[in-house]
C-alpha cells in the first residue's frame, strides 16, 4: 500500500521515482514545517513571499557567582594560574568542576586506594557544598570519571551511602587515564537550590 503525504509536495528540480522516495520527502517536509515551528520562524508556502523571521527573545541574564574556596584541596592560586573556577553558580544552580583525591598542589590521598580516593573526593564536594550554603541533598547530577572503573565500581556502595534519602542521577565512564596516573576517578557535580 502507497504511503500517502498529508501536506502538499513541493516543486522539486528532480523526479521522485518510488513511493519510499514519497515517503521520505513528506516526512522531510513535516520535519522541516515542526522545526521551522519550533523555532519561532514563519514561512510562506508562495515562493514570492519572502520568509519572515522573528528577533530572539532573551531573558533575564543570569546571576553568576564564580569561585574557588579554600577548603584543604588543591591550592586556589592552582586554579587561578589557569584561569578556571572551582565552582560556579548561576542563579540557584552551582557547578562544580572536576574533584580529584588531592590537597596543596595536586598531591595524592589514600594513592592506590579507590575506597579511600572516593571518600576523600566526597570530603571535598561536602566542603564545596558548604561553602555554596548547600549540602549532599542538593546535588542533582554527578559524573565520575574513572581509570580504573572496576576499582570504582566495586565501592559504590560509599556513594550511596553518602547520596542516602536524596539520590542525585550518576553517570561513570572510564577513561584512559586522569591528570595524574595515581587519580583513580574525577567526580563533576551539580547542585541545586
Amino acid at each position: 500500500m502507497p504511503l500517502r503525504n498529508a501536506m502538499p509536495a513541493p516543486d522539486l528540480p528532480f523526479t521522485l521515482g518510488s513511493s519510499a522516495t514519497r515517503a521520505r520527502r513528506g516526512l522531510l517536509s513535516m520535519a522541516t514545517t515542526l522545526l521551522l515551528g519550533l523555532s519561532g520562524a514563519a514561512f510562506s508556502a508562495d515562493p514570492a513571499t519572502p520568509s519572515a523571521t522573528t528577533k530572539p527573545t532573551q531573558g533575564p541574564a543570569a546571576t553568576i557567582k564564580r569561585s574557588t574556596p579554600d577548603v584543604d584541596y588543591i591550592d586556589p592560586a592552582f586554579y587561578k594560574s589557569i584561569n578556571v573556577s572551582q565552582t560556579v553558580r548561576a542563579n540557584d544552580t552551582v557547578y562544580f568542576s572536576g574533584i580529584v583525591a588531592a590537597i596543596g598542589n595536586g598531591e595524592v590521598v589514600a594513592k592506590g586506594d579507590a575506597a579511600g580516593q572516593i571518600r576523600s573526593v566526597l570530603r571535598t564536594l561536602d566542603r564545596l557544598l558548604a561553602e555554596e550554603g548547600m549540602s549532599f541533598a542538593n546535588l542533582v547530577s554527578t559524573t565520575v570519571y574513572a581509570a580504573d572503573i572496576d576499582a570504582i565500581s566495586a565501592q559504590l556502595a560509599i556513594f550511596a551511602e553518602a547520596f542516602e534519602g536524596h539520590p542525585p542521577t550518576m553517570t561513570l565512564i572510564e577513561v584512559k587515564r586522569l591528570t595524574s596516573p595515581d587519580y583513580l576517578l574525577e567526580l563533576v557535580a551539580v547542585a541545586a537550590l
